[in-house]
């Protein structure tokens, strides 16, 4: 489908609006041309990109309607959103890179393994996870506070070997910080977990108010 819109559309470079013609095929820009600002009512930006969040098919054309047009899903589970990823909803429903389960310790902080979570306290079985994840295509790895450092390591190394980075909140960590995260290979830190970790050692988000406090 074919149409032409006239409108003003924001210039990355110079952070200002500009007159446009833009002729759209089948949902893409193909062609924008110079027009008169003046009288234009209409706006147009770049899409928007969520890089945090947990998306679920029933609500996900919420995010489109709000300009968020790729959203990065930090866990999850791959098989139900199968269809946003293979854009079977692509005229309504936002581009979906994702983690599958997150990769815990035990007792998991999410609870035992589920459809959105793996607890283990093996490393031959997160890597075995780690193989099914990228089996089901899963877009990177997420590890989460309670697992061990060398369960984490592990998973860390067997995604690399897979070439999928590995994403890392580490609120409740007792034993790796934002550093050790960042020198086993682990690319992304989420919440800006492990930072304070790093600055104060015996912190962790599951101290109590009493022991938060001293």
């Amino acid at each position: 489908m074919k149409q032409m819109e006239t409108l003003n559309v924001l210039n990355l470079e110079t952070g200002q609006f500009e007159g446009k013609t833009i002729t759209i095929n089948d949902g893409k820009v193909t062609e924008m041309m110079e027009a008169p600002i003046s009288h234009l009512r209409t706006y147009a930006l770049p899409g928007l990109v969520d890089n945090h969040c947990h998306i679920q098919p029933a609500y996900a054309p919420l995010f489109t309607a709000a300009g968020v047009t790729s959203v990065r899903n930090t866990a999850g589970n791959s098989l139900h959103l199968k269809p946003l990823k293979d854009h079977q909803y692509a005229s309504f429903s936002p581009t979906v890179f994702t983690a599958d389960r997150m990769i815990d310790g035990v007792p998991g902080l999410w609870g035992k393994t589920s459809s959105g979570s793996f607890s283990t306290q093996s490393k031959h079985d997160a890597i075995e996870e780690v193989k099914r994840q990228v089996d089901v295509g899963a877009s990177f790895i997420k590890v989460y506070g309670r697992l061990k450092r060398d369960v984490m390591e592990a998973v860390v190394n067997e995604a690399a070997k897979c070439k999928l980075d590995v994403s890392a909140d580490l609120l409740a960590s007792t034993d790796v910080d934002a550093r050790t995260a960042a020198k086993m290979g682990i690319r992304f830190l989420e919440h800006n977990s492990g930072i304070i970790q790093s600055l104060i050692p015996s912190w962790h988000s599951l101290l109590s108010e009493k022991e938060d406090r001293a």
